[in-house]
Parts: structure tokens; sequence; C-alpha cells
């Protein structure tokens, strides 16, 4: 009887591992976010070079349901301080995130709603002022990856942004589900051993 229960949670969890790779992205909920990093390259607007972005408008992303990312060079005259980017074609219920190791805060809203496709636009408002530290002072990053670094606060004329639009790993949500079956045939287990 235990090797026929072992053998049937093997082929269970072999099975649930091939199947979450596409079903990860193709029906599962996803959970775009968008991450905000800076590094310097005066060149942009040429054949095969980043975008140049003045900082007056939203940096506009069309979210397509996999990893992607894009380069803009700040092209103002003065250091950004704030930098507000959008997130159209969001699928309803996918929650949203930001990060950054430019900006210490991110505030997200969504702005609009589809109801023809069920997806939201999102904005995102990355600013070192939101929790009240003033313009050029270095605040801690709070962000997993850079857990104290200290975040400039802003954008230097001449720099690049990197704007990377993240999805869930199938990998990852494979070993949640792996993870998830082994709990429950443990519970199993452990509420036979109490009856006894």
């Amino acid at each position: 009887m235990k090797l026929t229960s072992l053998f049937v949670a093997g082929i269970l969890v072999a099975a649930l591992v091939v199947m979450s790779a596409p079903m990860a992205k193709a029906d599962g909920v996803i959970d775009p976010r968008i991450i905000i990093n800076a590094g310097f390259d005066p060149a942009c607007g040429g054949n095969g070079q980043p975008a140049c972005y003045d900082g007056l408008e939203p940096l506009s992303t069309v979210f397509n349901g996999q990893d992607s990312s894009q380069d803009f060079v700040y092209t103002g005259s003065v250091p950004l301080v704030s930098l507000t980017a959008d997130l159209s074609n969001v699928p309803l219920g996918a929650p949203v995130s930001c990060e950054s190791d430019v900006f210490v805060s991110c505030q997200i809203t969504p702005i609009a709603f589809d109801q023809g496709s069920l997806t939201f636009t999102y904005q995102f408002l990355f600013d070192d002022t939101v929790n009240g530290n003033p313009v050029g002072v270095p605040s801690p990053c709070v962000n997993p990856y850079t857990q104290g670094a200290v975040c400039a606060g802003f954008i230097a004329p001449g720099q690049i942004i990197h704007e990377i639009i993240q999805t869930p790993e199938p990998a990852s949500l494979a070993l949640l589900t792996v993870g998830l079956v082994f709990l429950g045939l443990g519970r199993k287990r452990w509420l036979a051993n109490r009856a006894i």
C-alpha cells in the first residue's frame, strides 16, 4: 500500500512539473512587475540605440504576458526626481508590484479598465519624496535585491533608464505546486497516524 501511494505521488508530481510551465504563461494569473534601474549611456535615438526620453510624459508600455525590457536615455536638463510609468493590458486579478534601485518609493494606481478585454492600465509613480525624504538626500533602498544599499533618488541627464517587465518563472510555480502536493500528503499521513 505504501509503495503504491509513493508511486502515484511521484507520477502526480512529475505531471504537475511538466504541465506547470506552459500553463503558468497560458492560463495562470500573472503578476507583472516594473523595475526601474539606471546606468550611463549618453547616446540615444539612433539605430540600435536606446530611445530618448525627456521625462515629460509617462513611460508607456503594453504588457504582452512575457518578460521584456526597454532602455531610454534621459535627455532632460535637470535631474529627474520622479518617474511615471504606465503599464496597460494587465489581466484582471493580476497582482502588480514595482521596484527600483534609484527611487525609494513607488505608488501604484489603476487608471483605466477595459471591460471588453478585462484588462487594467496601471500607473506607477517612482519617487524619493513619497516617504518625506527631501530631494537629493540619499535614502536606504527598500527593494529585496538592494537591501542596505543607498538610492540616489534621481536620474541625472544622460543617464540610461532600464525598464524591465517581469512575470513569474514557471520553475518557481512548479516548485510551489510540488511543495503543496507533499504538504497535502504529509497532512494525510499525520491524520492517519493520529487516528491510530
